[in-house]
C-alpha cells in the first residue's frame, strides 16, 4: 500500500494515523491536505481529512495496526491490515470484537466481510456516515458454570473515560457478581493495565461441612485382653487385663454434639448449605447416670465400666468360691461373675458382663454380653454352649459350640463348631485345629490345621452370617411397620372425615382412639429399628474378606471357604496363607 487517507480530529491526528497504517515516518511522505476541518471551541465541526503517499523510493514498514477505521462524510471505512502471514481467527475475532464495541450504527454485514477477509489493504465503507462514539475502558465478566469463580478481561478505552474502581464493582454487581469480590486485584488490574487477559476477580465460599458428634472417654476402654505367650508356648490367661475399674461419680464419658457446619456462597449471592454432622450414639448403660446437661456420663455405682456395643456399663463382680454345680445352682447376674471352680454339666451362667472361670467348662452353657474365659479349658461332650458378645479365650475347647462376638484365642480346638465375630487365634505348643466347623469374620491363624487322618474340618471366613440374618428380619419388620402405619393413617382421614360431616357414633370414636394408639405404637417403634440397620450397614462396608494362615502344616480333608468361593485341600501343605482373589481363592507364603 503506498497511499492512504485518513481522517482526524487534528492534523497531528490525521497525519499519525496515515503513518501508522503505512508503517514509516514523515520523512518517508508527502501529505495533501484534503480537508482542513473545524473546529469551534475544541468542538469538532467536521474532521481534518489528509492523503498521504510514500515518496518514490520509500518503503513503508509493517504497520502495527490490523485495521483503521475513518469516519467520513460519506461513510464509516475499514481498511485491514494483515501481516504477510494472513490473519489468525484470534485476530479476525479481535477485529469484529473492536467493530462491535464502536457500537457503529447501521453497519453492512456483507462489506464488513469483504473488508476482512476479501479485500484487505483497501479502503471499504461499511456503515452510513456518522459521528464517532468515544467507547470508555469497559471490562468483559465470565462466570464459572459451577458459580464459584468471576473473571474479567479488562478492553481498552477507544476515545472514552477510563474505569475507576467502583465502576468496575458496580459492573460486576450488575453482571451478577456480588460475593467475594477481591479488591485488591482490582487496584491491580487498573494499575497493570492488562488489556485482553482473563483475570480471576472474585471467589466463593464453599460450604464447610458440619462435624459429627463424638464421645471423650476419661476412662481408658482399649483392653485387647491378648493371653501372654510365654517363652516354653504356654500361654497365660491370667494376665488379660479386661476391665476398667471406676468409682461412683466418677466421669467416664463426655458427648459433644455435632456442628451444623458453615454457610457457602457462590460469587452470586447464592448460599450453598452445608451438610450438617451426625450425632453420636452412646447409650447409658446399668450403673450410669447422665449429668443435667445430658453432655456426660457419670458412673452411679462402684465397679468395673464396660463399652459393650454403644452403652456404657458399671458392674460390679460375682465371684463363686469353688464350682458351679448344686450348691449354687445357675447363675444369672446383672455384672462380672469369677468362677474360681468348675462349672459341671447342666448348668447355666449368664453375665450382662464378663465370665472368667478358673477351672473347667464341662457341658455346660455359659452366655456372657462381655468376654469369656476359661483357664483350664472346655471339655464339651457335645453339650458344651458358649456364647459371648466379646471375645472369647480358653486353654483348650474339644466337643463343643462357641459363639463369639469377639476373637477366640486357644491352644487347640477339636471337633468344635465355633463362630467368631472377629479373628480365630490358635497358638501355643500345639496351635491345632481339627474336626468340625470354624467360622470367623476377619480370619483363622493355627499351626496345624486338620489330622493325617483326613479328618473331616470346615474353615470359614467373611461375615458373620447372623447379622445378615438379623438385618433381614429388621428389614421386614420395618416394612410391616410401615404399612401398619399407613393403615392406621388412612382409617385416620376416614374416620376425621366422618366425624366433619355427621360426626362418630361411640363404637367408631373408641375406634379412633385405638386407630391413633396404633399409629403412635409404630412411630416409637421406628428409630430403634432404622438405627440397628444402619449400625449393621455400616458393619457390612467395613468387613474384609478375611484370610487364613497356617504356621506349620495343612492335611488332606480342610474344606477353606472365603466368602463365595471354596476350596478343598487334597495334599499337605506347609507354611502357607490363603486368601480370595479376583473370586478364587489362592495361597501364598504364610503371613501373620
Amino acid at each position: 500500500m503506498s497511499s492512504i487517507i485518513v481522517q482526524g480530529d487534528s492534523f497531528e491526528e490525521a497525519l499519525e494515523k496515515g503513518l501508522s497504517a503505512l508503517g514509516t515516518n514523515v520523512e518517508n511522505v508527502d501529505v495533501e491536505i484534503l480537508d482542513d476541518g473545524q473546529k469551534i471551541m475544541d468542538i469538532v465541526l467536521h474532521p481534518c481529512k489528509l492523503l498521504i503517499r510514500l515518496k518514490e523510493g520509500a518503503k513503508g514498514g509493517k504497520t502495527k495496526d490490523l485495521f483503521i477505521l475513518d469516519y467520513r462524510n460519506d461513510g464509516v471505512y475499514l481498511t485491514v491490515l494483515p501481516p504477510s502471514s494472513g490473519l489468525t481467527k484470534e485476530q479476525e475475532t479481535a477485529i469484529v470484537q473492536h467493530i462491535s464495541r464502536k457500537k457503529i450504527e447501521g453497519i453492512n454485514r456483507q462489506s464488513l466481510f469483504q473488508a476482512i477477509f476479501s479485500k484487505p489493504g483497501q479502503w471499504v465503507q461499511i456503515a452510513p456516515p456518522q459521528q464517532e462514539k468515544d467507547i470508555d475502558e469497559d471490562i468483559e465478566v465470565f462466570i464459572s458454570d459451577d458459580h464459584m469463580q468471576a473473571y474479567v478481561t479488562l478492553l481498552p478505552p477507544l476515545g472514552g473515560n477510563m474505569l475507576s474502581k467502583s465502576d468496575i464493582i458496580r459492573l460486576l454487581q450488575e453482571n451478577g457478581v456480588v460475593f467475594g469480590i477481591d479488591v485488591n486485584k482490582i487496584d491491580e488490574i487498573l494499575k497493570n493495565k492488562q488489556y485482553g487477559t482473563q483475570l480471576l476477580i472474585a471467589e466463593g465460599k464453599r460450604p464447610e461441612d458440619g462435624k459429627d458428634g463424638q464421645v471423650l472417654y476419661h476412662i481408658s476402654l482399649d483392653k485387647s485382653g491378648k493371653p501372654l505367650i510365654k517363652e516354653d508356648g504356654t500361654v497365660d490367661y491370667f494376665h488379660l487385663d479386661i476391665v476398667e475399674n471406676v468409682k461412683k461419680g466418677q466421669r467416664l464419658a463426655t458427648i459433644v454434639p455435632p456442628t451444623d457446619g458453615v454457610i457457602g456462597k457462590t460469587v452470586t449471592g447464592k448460599e450453598l448449605r452445608p451438610k450438617p454432622g451426625k450425632p453420636v450414639r452412646i447409650g447409658r448403660g446399668k450403673n450410669v447416670d447422665i449429668s443435667q446437661d445430658g453432655s456426660e456420663l457419670i458412673a452411679g455405682a462402684d465397679g468395673r465400666v464396660e463399652l459393650i456395643g454403644n452403652r456404657i456399663h458399671v458392674y460390679s463382680t460375682l465371684e463363686i468360691n469353688g464350682d458351679v454345680d448344686t450348691s449354687t445352682g445357675n447363675i444369672d447376674f446383672i455384672g462380672n461373675v469369677i468362677i474360681n471352680g468348675n462349672v459341671l454339666t447342666g448348668f447355666e451362667v449368664n453375665a450382662q458382663g464378663h465370665i472368667k472361670v478358673l477351672g473347667v467348662v464341662e457341658g455346660a452353657k455359659l452366655n456372657a454380653s462381655g468376654d469369656i474365659v476359661i483357664r483350664n479349658g472346655i471339655q464339651g461332650i457335645g453339650k458344651g454352649f458358649i456364647k459371648a458378645g466379646g471375645k472369647v479365650v480358653s486353654r483348650f475347647i474339644e466337643n463343643a459350640i462357641i459363639d463369639s462376638g469377639g476373637d477366640v484365642i486357644s491352644e487347640a480346638i477339636m471337633h468344635s463348631y465355633v463362630q467368631s465375630g472377629g479373628k480365630v487365634q490358635v497358638a501355643g505348643r500345639k496351635g491345632l485345629i481339627v474336626g468340625g466347623s470354624i467360622k470367623a469374620v476377619s480370619g483363622i491363624i493355627a499351626s496345624t490345621i486338620g489330622s493325617p487322618m483326613a479328618t473331616s474340618t470346615v474353615l470359614e471366613v467373611g461375615l458373620n452370617p447372623s447379622l445378615r440374618i438379623e438385618y433381614g428380619d429388621l428389614e421386614k419388620e420395618l416394612k410391616e411397620i410401615e404399612n401398619e402405619l399407613k393403615k392406621a393413617n388412612q382409617a385416620i382421614d376416614l374416620l376425621e372425615k366422618l366425624e366433619k360431616k355427621s360426626g362418630l357414633s361411640g363404637d367408631k370414636k373408641l375406634l379412633k382412639l385405638k386407630v391413633l394408639r396404633i399409629k403412635s405404637d409404630c412411630i416409637d417403634r421406628l428409630p430403634p429399628i432404622k438405627a440397628r440397620m444402619e449400625e449393621l450397614q455400616e458393619i457390612f462396608h467395613s468387613v474384609g474378606s478375611g484370610k487364613i494362615s497356617v504356621h506349620n502344616v495343612i492335611y488332606p480333608g480342610v474344606q477353606i471357604i472365603i466368602g463365595t468361593s471354596n476350596m478343598q485341600i487334597y495334599e499337605e501343605m506347609k507354611y502357607v496363607s490363603f486368601k480370595r482373589e479376583y473370586g478364587k481363592i489362592s495361597f501364598t507364603s504364610f503371613e501373620d
